[in-house]
């Protein structure tokens, strides 16, 4: 299925599905899932663990790895957001979009002397 094939809330109610089917609610908590979903980020950085910029470019990685990843990694945050009742992407607005690019813009030079350039 593509990406406008399916909303996000359809992808969240499968997501719910499977987790009902197998009983794992009852696991479910905002600290456990935020957990999960460092361990889904964890993974999927594995996929491009040591290679150089050019190595990490889509066509040198395994779609069927890099697709598993990503999908892990967005069932978890699908579920994080359903646990606390957060429409994560209804709040991605034009004005918060433009303020957290704002805030990386005015952000990036202090940044970059204490991250990069040390």
């Amino acid at each position: 299925m593509k990406d406008n094939e399916i909303t996000i809330g359809d992808l969240k109610k499968q997501v719910d599905a499977f987790v009902d089917e197998r009983d794992w609610k009852q696991f479910h908590s905002p600290k456990n899932l935020a957990m999960a979903l460092s361990v889904e980020v964890a993974e999927l950085s594995e996929i491009f663990q040591w290679l150089s910029e050019e190595q990490s470019k889509k066509e040198n990685i395994s779609d069927e790895d890099l697709a598993k990843a990503l999908g892990m990694t967005e069932d978890e945050l699908f579920s994080l957001a359903e646990d606390v009742g957060i429409d994560q992407y209804g709040g991605l607005t034009k004005d918060n979009y433009e303020d957290v690019m704002q805030h990386i813009i005015d952000n990036f030079e202090d940044y970059k002397q204490t991250h990069i350039l040390k």
